[in-house]
C-alpha cells in the first residue's frame, strides 16, 4: 500500500514540475513578446523600403502593448480549460452511474412489515459490500436463539439465511431468504464478523439487486449504518433533518439517546457547528447523533446497524432501555448487534452464523 501510494505521488510530483516549468517559461517569455513583436514589425517595414514615422511606431506600439494584457491572460485561460475538462470528466462519471431504483416490493399483510419468502439478493460485480471482502466460500443459517422472557416469540425454524461468497466470482449473494417480521417487534440479529448481518439490510434498503423469490414491506424506512453520516450543519439541523422542530419530542429523544452531557459540554449546546463529517465529534457521538436523527423521523420500520458499537456499555444500556425499547415501542425494530445481551431482551432473535 505504501509503496503504491509512493508511486502515485511521483507520477503526480512528476506531471506537476513539468507544469510548473512551463508556467514559468510563459510567465517570463509573454512581458517580452510586445517588444520583440515592435522590433520584427519595424524590421519587417524598414527593410521592405517603407520611411516609419513616428506615428505609425507609436500607433504600432500602443496596438502590442494593448495586447500584451490578452496575451498574459491566454495561459491561465488554457489552464482553467483544461481544469475544467478534468472536471467535466469526473462528473460525467458520475452523471451516467446506474440510477438506484426504489425497490418495487409488493406491501405486506397488515399483521407484517417484513415478509421473505425464498428470497435471493446480491451485489452487482462492481459494487463493494460494505463489510465483506472476498472470502472462501460459506454457508450460513438463520436460526433461532432462546430468549428470557415468557412472551418473547421466535422465528420459526423453517427461517433461516444462506450465505455464499465464491472467491472466483466477485459477487456476495444472500439467499434463500424466508422471514416473517410482524409489526411492532423488536428483532435482533447477530453473528459473526463478514457472515452478511450488513448485507441483509442492505436487502431491506432495496440496495442489493433482489434476484428471485417474493418480498414484501409495509411502512416507511429509517436507516441508521454502522459508519454514521453527519452533515456539515449544527446537531439540531442533522437531528431535525427538515423535519419541524417540536422542542418536547426533541428533548425526549435527545435524552434517550444520551446525548444531554455532550450537549452542555459545548458551549453554544445543540447549536454547535459541526465540521465536515462530524471532524470535531467522536464516533460514539456521531452515532447518536444518527440515531437521534432516525428516531426523530418517525418511521414505521427501523433497521439499525450495529448502532451501540461505538458507545460505552453504561450508554449503551441507557440507549437501548431508553430509546430502543421505549421510544420506539410500537415500531418494527431490525436491530444488528455483537452484544448477545441485547437480543436476550429482544422480542425476537435471530443469529446468522458461518457453518
Amino acid at each position: 500500500m505504501k509503496d503504491n501510494v509512493l508511486i502515485k505521488k511521483d507520477m503526480e510530483r512528476a506531471v506537476l514540475e513539468k507544469a510548473a516549468y512551463v508556467h514559468s517559461i510563459s510567465n517570463t517569455i509573454i512581458p517580452t513578446v510586445p517588444v520583440l513583436a515592435a522590433v520584427a514589425t519595424f524590421l519587417g517595414y524598414v527593410m521592405k523600403g517603407n520611411n516609419l514615422t513616428p506615428d505609425e511606431a507609436f500607433t504600432i506600439i500602443t496596438v502590442l502593448s494593448t495586447m500584451r494584457t490578452s496575451l498574459g491572460v491566454l495561459p491561465f485561460a488554457v489552464k482553467a480549460m483544461t481544469e475544467l475538462l478534468v472536471s467535466c470528466e469526473r462528473y460525467k462519471s458520475i452523471l451516467l452511474m446506474m440510477e438506484m431504483q426504489a425497490p418495487k416490493w409488493s406491501v405486506a399483510d397488515e399483521k407484517f412489515a417484513i415478509v421473505m419468502n425464498t428470497a435471493t439478493f446480491s451485489w452487482e460485480s462492481h459494487q463493494v459490500n460494505p463489510t465483506y471482502k472476498n472470502k472462501m466460500v460459506k454457508q450460513g443459517s438463520m436460526h433461532t436463539e432462546e430468549c428470557l422472557t415468557n412472551e418473547d416469540e421466535y422465528l420459526s425454524d423453517d427461517e433461516h439465511v444462506n450465505l455464499t461468497s465464491i472467491t472466483d466470482h466477485p459477487t456476495f449473494s444472500i439467499e434463500d431468504i424466508t422471514l416473517t417480521i410482524e409489526k411492532g417487534k423488536l428483532v435482533g440479529i447477530c453473528g459473526t464478523v463478514g457472515c452478511g448481518k450488513t448485507s441483509l439490510m442492505s436487502a431491506f434498503l432495496g440496495r442489493m439487486i433482489h434476484r428471485s423469490g417474493k418480498v414484501a414491506m409495509d411502512g416507511s424506512v429509517a436507516y441508521v449504518a454502522q459508519q454514521a453520516w453527519i452533515m456539515n450543519a449544527s446537531i439540531r439541523e442533522n437531528i431535525l433533518f427538515g423535519e419541524e422542530y417540536d422542542p418536547e419530542r426533541y428533548n425526549g429523544i435527545v435524552e434517550a439517546c444520551c446525548l444531554e452531557e455532550d450537549f452542555e459540554s459545548f458551549v453554544e449546546g445543540d447549536l454547535i457547528e459541526i465540521g465536515e463529517r462530524g471532524i470535531n465529534l467522536s464516533g460514539g457521538q456521531k452515532q447518536r447523533v444518527s440515531l437521534a436523527r432516525a428516531v426523530y423521523s418517525d418511521r414505521d420500520i427501523y433497521l439499525l446497524d450495529d448502532p451501540l458499537s461505538a458507545v460505552d456499555t453504561h450508554i449503551g444500556s441507557h440507549i437501548f432501555s431508553k430509546c430502543i425499547k421505549k421510544v420506539l415501542k410500537g415500531k418494527t425494530v431490525l436491530l444488528v448487534t455483537h452484544q448477545l445481551q441485547k437480543n436476550q431482551s429482544s422480542v425476537s432473535a435471530g443469529l446468522a452464523s458461518d457453518t
